[in-house]
């Protein structure tokens, strides 16, 4: 197992957060997701899944400005799948922690 830690921005057309990895692990798990942005913003999550080719959509949510969502539920990823976040506007961090 092998920790890491992703940050950046935001792309206006979804950003892959993580996609699942295989051989080492049989799920990579991501542990904690943090988005912030100055300026009022929504943030929508998607799953990807590849054995359904289907997306889910986790949440999206309109954040007042300066709002900071933290989300420490864990979300497993099985070779493949990929989580996906979108923003309405440019300059919207994220912070992602996980184990591969």
């Amino acid at each position: 197992m092998v920790e890491f830690v992703k940050q950046g921005s935001l792309s206006l057309t979804g950003t892959i957060l993580h996609t699942g990895v295989k051989p080492f692990v049989l799920l990579s798990k991501i542990v904690t997701i943090r988005f912030n942005n100055a300026a009022s913003y929504n943030i929508k999550l998607e799953k990807y899944s590849v054995k359904t080719n289907n997306s889910i959509i986790l949440y999206d949510l309109t954040l007042a400005a300066g709002d900071v969502l933290t989300d420490n539920l864990t979300y497993a990823l099985e070779e493949g799948d990929k989580l996906i976040a979108y923003s309405n506007i440019i300059e919207t961090n994220y912070y992602i922690y996980g184990i591969d």
